[in-house]
């Protein structure tokens, strides 16, 4: 397909699975991204899903005194239509939830998910009904968790909740079998391990690929691609080093793809 504007090729079909990789609340998320899509030599994004960390418009701070930045969600839509991208983006909206949002070329396409489990910060109200949204968008299946709720909680109560909306997605995906699904996590995992938590996804159902964008310094990023054993691990923390952040990674989507 070409663009209307440049004329150069844009792909019309999701090829690619990436994650903006934050280890801390310092700066800006959407900087991070512009910057990094700017500089890095691959100058075709169009083919590109990238998922960004949990409630990046919580500023200056996700667990004390958050404000929203609005002016995120505006910038967000500028850089997808700038380079293209599509976005998963964990992002608080205009009513409070702790949502995962579909961004592409331009246009926020609604909302995946919305955080149903509760921590301890006071950036958002957890949602209680039809969290989930899942779709299909430019040949890929997309669903979409938010950080715990990905997760298998020690409480009996949110373990049934996860568990019910767990199935949900799966079964959703199933009557698209025919395309790659999905899982995007805009999360901020302290305690639980990334890892884990695409561990227990590739059990429930080998095909997927697990995406989990992580804002900590305790934790990584993780990419489990379909059918691997092991998920791809991001800015992995070592003993008494700061793990390595602000950077996005990619990978295939489908096996089939060649070298980029």
């Amino acid at each position: 397909m070409l663009d209307n504007e440049s004329g150069a090729l844009i792909s019309d079909r999701l090829e690619r699975i990436g994650v903006l990789d934050i280890g801390n609340e310092e700066k800006n998320a959407v900087d991070i991204l512009h910057e990094h899509l700017r500089t890095e030599p691959r100058c075709d994004w169009s083919d590109c899903l990238i998922v960004t960390p949990e409630a990046i418009n919580a500023r200056p701070s996700y667990s004390n005194n958050a404000r929203i930045d609005d002016s995120i969600t505006e910038a967000l839509q500028a850089l997808s239509l700038e380079f293209r991208v599509a976005l998963v983006a964990g992002l608080v909206d205009k009513d409070g939830y702790n949502c995962a949002c579909l961004i592409d070329r331009g246009v926020c396409l609604g909302t995946l998910s919305r955080k149903s489990g509760r921590d301890n910060s006071s950036a958002y109200k957890a949602c209680t009904v039809n969290c989930d949204s899942p779709r299909l968008h430019r040949g890929v299946w997309l669903s979409a968790l938010v950080c715990m709720d990905a997760a298998l909680p020690t409480d009996t109560t949110a373990l049934l909740e996860n568990k019910r909306r767990h199935q949900f997605l799966l079964e959703c995906a199933t009557s698209s079998s025919a395309v790659p699904h999905v899982l995007c996590v805009p999360a901020r995992f302290d305690r639980q391990h990334p890892q884990s938590v695409a561990t227990h996804w590739s059990s429930l159902s080998n095909p997927i690929v697990v995406a989990i964008a992580n804002l900590s310094q305790a934790h990584p990023s993780v990419i489990r691609l379909a059918n691997e054993d092991e998920p791809h691990v991001y800015g992995e923390v070592f003993p008494g080093n700061r793990r390595p952040t602000n950077i996005v990674h990619s990978l295939p989507l489908r096996a089939d793809a060649g070298p980029t």
